[in-house]
């Protein structure tokens, strides 16, 4: 019976141990998981804010063309305004030659 019962004993321990590992090791893949879900969170925040300033970036940009195609056509329109006066001047000074 004492044999028997230091055999149960035996495998009592060895199957508490076992349990113990089993246990320590879930903690550890949990903490991993947790410390995983965090870096994830993380980078999805940074990815968040990289896209938001993307497109902060992109309304610039697209702000900043507007306001040349503004200027060009400013400039276009200013072109056409000096040679309408040089024309003018032109006409003025060939009719004042004429005259004298």
């Amino acid at each position: 019976y004492d044999s028997l019962q230091s055999k149960h004993t035996f495998v009592e321990q060895n199957y508490r141990s076992l349990l113990s590992k089993i246990e320590e090791k879930c903690e550890n893949i949990q903490n991993q998981l947790s410390s995983t879900r965090e870096r994830l969170v993380d980078m999805e925040l940074k990815q968040i804010n990289k896209d938001n300033e993307i497109s902060v970036w992109k309304q610039k940009f697209n702000l900043e063309t507007i306001r040349c195609k503004s200027i060009q056509e400013k400039v276009v329109l200013l072109e056409e305004e000096i040679e309408e006066k040089s024309a003018t001047k032109l006409r003025d000074s060939e009719k004042i030659y004429a005259l004298k």
